[in-house]
């Protein structure tokens, strides 16, 4: 059985063990500096090489940071592989923690994440976001 790819995204100081650690700066366990916020970032080839790669994705505390979460989405869709997971956490956007950190964009509810999948980004269709993730 070929080893599975998993992706902590926006890792900062929390990497983890066995899986591939991506985050803006360098630092402790960060295998690889990339810049997550926008359409043009990109993963390693010693991570994956296109489309159909990736296993797993985790970003802890990282999407309510975008300005751009659809390209970040967008792109992360396109990485996965079919049947591929992706474990987001955010703080509820009901919680005080939503708001409490002035560097937060915007918050997240439970509905938030359904925009992720078809059909719901269709009532948008001028955000040319295309991903299709199943949203548990």
């Amino acid at each position: 059985m070929a080893e599975l790819t998993m992706v902590n995204l926006g890792c900062g100081g929390r990497p983890f063990h066995g899986w591939w650690n991506v985050d803006g700066v360098k630092g402790p366990g960060v295998d690889y500096v990339q810049h997550l916020d926008g359409s043009g970032w990109y993963l390693s080839q010693k991570t994956a090489d296109g489309p159909d790669t990736v296993d797993r994705f985790a970003a802890i505390h990282v999407i309510e940071h975008m300005r751009y979460p659809l390209e970040f989405m967008y792109r992360a869709w396109w990485y996965a592989k079919d049947g591929a997971r992706f474990d987001l956490v955010v703080p509820h956007g009901s919680n005080d923690e939503a708001w409490g950190d002035p560097t937060h964009v915007r918050p997240y509810y439970e509905v938030s994440f359904d925009y992720f999948a078809r059909p719901m980004h269709w009532m948008n269709p001028q955000s040319g976001y295309q991903g299709d993730w199943d949203v548990v």
